[in-house]
Formats: C-alpha cells, structure tokens, sequence
C-alpha cells in the first residue's frame, strides 16, 4: 500500500529582535491503509504546539508592551546603555529632560557624557565594579551645569547582549558613600 506524505511550513510572525522564526506548524500524513489514528493523534499535537506558541507570542508582546509603557512613563531619569560600546541605547522622555535634548539625540552616545571630569573618573569605577562583581552601590556625581544627581546602575541581560540600567536620581543626598 502506497503512503503520501505532504509537510507545510507556517511562519510566526516577526518577534521584536527582527528574527524570524520558522517552525513546523503542521504535518498532514495521509495513509491509504488502517493506522490512520496515529497520523490524527501526531496532528493533534502540532496543533497544540502551534497553540503554545501563540500563547507564547502573545505574552511576549504584552510583556514588552508594559516594558515600554513603564519606561516611557517613568519620571525617574533612565538609559540603557551597551556594556560592550558604552553607547545609549535606550533613553526614557525623564533623561531626555534632564539633559535638555529629545531622547533621540541622546542615542548612540557614549556614556558617561554631561558629568564633570571627577564624577566621570566615578562613573568609569563604578561601572568597573559592576563589571567585575555583578553590583556596584550608587554614586553621588556631579553634571557639568552643576547639578548633583545620584548614579545607580545595574547590569541587564538581553538575549546575547549585556546592558547598563543606569538611573539617575535626583536626591543624591541619600546616597551612602562606598567604602574607600
């Protein structure tokens, strides 16, 4: 007895990273001989796997949904910053007020950037610590109008790609210096 075999592919639609993932939604396996239920209990599953998936998917989108929501909301002063170029990569409308320029000039510069020279020389150690520990306590800076702020940061893993959350919080007087 002949057997006909016919496999289609689905493609899910694009994830925020840009990749594209292709996967095996469906086999339909046609048998001219008994047995069939095999084949119906095989596409029984690939239909509930397309069902997870989907059910994947669409937390994902509204988990980054409250991301980007929060982020965007935040009236604390927030960049994301590459650990590997030390470039923003994210800047909330809060840093981009602080820093008197729309959010979007603020990216792709190299951070630290508006601090003063000894506060920079900071920052650099802090980031140092954070590197070598996984966490560094907040620093008390200073931005070159003058104004002193309190730099928490912290390290943030995204797929293959190490950031810095670095928060800037206006009240440095809370800040308990390190120990020297």
């Amino acid at each position: 007895p002949a057997r006909r075999a016919r496999a289609s592919l689905a493609v899910l639609p694009q994830l925020p990273s840009g990749q594209v993932h292709e996967h095996v939604l469906e086999r339909r396996v046609a048998h001219r001989e008994p047995g069939g239920g095999q084949a119906a209990a095989l596409q029984q599953r690939l239909s509930e796997a397309q069902q997870s998936l989907q059910r994947d998917y669409r937390r994902m989108r509204q988990f980054e949904t409250r991301y980007r929501l929060l982020f965007q909301a935040s009236t604390e002063p927030v960049l994301l910053v590459d650990a590997a170029t030390q470039k923003v990569v994210e800047a909330n409308p809060a840093a981009a007020g602080l820093f008197g320029q729309p959010a979007t000039k603020l990216l792709g510069r190299g951070f630290p950037f508006e601090f003063d020279r000894s506060s920079e020389a900071a920052i650099a150690d802090q980031l140092a610590t954070l590197r070598a520990h996984g966490s560094a306590d907040p620093s008390s800076v200073r931005l070159q109008s003058g104004g002193r702020l309190a730099l928490a940061v912290s390290l943030v893993r995204e797929d293959a790609t190490t950031l810095f959350l670095v928060r800037l919080l206006p009240d440095a007087d809370q800040v308990r210096p390190g120990p020297d």
